[in-house]
């Protein structure tokens, strides 16, 4: 009798901390349900934000400059291995040229429509994007702690969604138009992230952030899953797949938000005592009902923050140009179609 009472009051323990999944029986605890969704929170918002980048290489009409381009590179390349009589070289020249055959082996298909956009153009709408997504993060920082991230973020992911599936029609229309989408979408998809903040604020433990802030890295998988599906959307359906594909698959991630996410423990109508207690204990003494003064001077003097914020910028700037321009720059520079684009992997030195 003692060996069982000593096991349930070590349930009891176990249940009263709220952090073991079995103390809610069979049901998910609410965080981990949130976990997984703000991972593929990021990992849809990622995907309407790099999408363009993939479907251009589809989209534009490949013109002279670029076809002179590549075959003075490929003349380039062929005249410097011919040069060397090293064994090494011939041998790299033959993995060339095979690569060469490999992607030339790929004939032209029927993706949709083409337009005549020059660089330019080109370097416009791709940039168009972050225009606004700089301009929002504040906001929306404000407006998640004034509504709730349920509502911002929901909305934000909900309606760029939206607006990528109207792109196929914004450039088939016209270019301003298709910019103008492209800037709506990077105003609602700047709040999301300092929304996903506030929501964390509410619900996870100080302890348990370090691990919640990995399903930020929704970002990263949707970015690197993204590429590949699109090139095989596009080689199949034709480009406006790139955007009907991700747009529907983030209206899906949408429904599931909003049936199973809520801003705070106390709103929820599904959480267990236990781990609303249990939450509430760790949270509630980091929260701050009364708007507390904002140390600008303090902040704009601090060596730390200056140090964090240039190399936080500078990751950011080289991710970005990689995301945006890479396969722009495989077709212009190296004359690979979608197929080689979207299977570049493929390919080592």
């Amino acid at each position: 009798m003692e060996e069982i009472k000593g096991a349930t009051m070590n349930k009891e323990d176990d249940c009263e901390s709220g952090s073991k999944i079995r103390c809610n029986g069979n049901r998910i605890p609410a965080r981990v349900v949130l976990g997984i969704l703000s991972f593929f929170a990021f990992f849809t918002n990622y995907m309407l934000r790099v999408n363009l980048s993939i479907a251009i290489v589809a989209m534009v009409k490949e013109d002279n400059s670029s076809a002179t381009i590549v075959s003075r590179n490929l003349s380039s390349e062929t005249e410097s291995f011919s040069s060397e009589g090293d064994a090494c070289f011939r041998s790299q020249q033959l993995e060339t040229n095979s690569s060469e055959e490999y992607l030339n082996s790929f004939d032209s298909t029927e993706i949709g429509e083409q337009f005549e956009w020059d660089s330019m153009q080109q370097g416009i709408l791709l940039g168009a994007f972050y225009w606004t997504y700089v301009m929002s993060g504040v906001p929306g920082a404000i407006l998640a702690r004034r509504f709730g991230t349920k509502f911002i973020y929901g909305a934000a992911n909900g309606i760029s969604a939206i607006f990528t599936l109207m792109t196929p029609f914004a450039a088939r229309t016209s270019f301003t138009l298709l910019i103008i989408v492209r800037l709506i979408e990077g105003f609602f998809s700047g709040m999301t992230w300092p929304a996903m903040h506030t929501m964390a604020s509410q619900w996870i433990p100080p302890h348990e952030r370090s691990t919640f802030v990995t399903t930020y890295m929704g970002n990263a998988v949707g970015t690197a899953f993204t590429y590949p599906l699109c090139g095989i959307l596009i080689d199949k359906y034709g480009w406006p797949s790139a955007f009907y594909v991700p747009g529907f698959l983030t209206l899906i991630w949408c429904f599931f938000w909003w049936i199973l996410v809520y801003d705070s423990p106390n709103s929820h109508p599904r959480i267990t005592k236990e781990e609303k207690q249990y939450i509430e204990d760790a949270v509630s003494p980091t929260l701050h009902k009364k708007k507390l003064p904002v140390p600008w001077l303090e902040i704009a003097k601090s060596a730390p923050f200056w140090s964090l914020a240039f190399a936080n910028f500078s990751v950011l700037w080289a991710f970005m140009i990689v995301i945006q321009y890479a396969p722009t720059y495989l077709k212009t520079v190296h004359g690979f179609n979608i197929r080689a684009v979207s299977k570049i992997r493929k390919f080592r030195c």
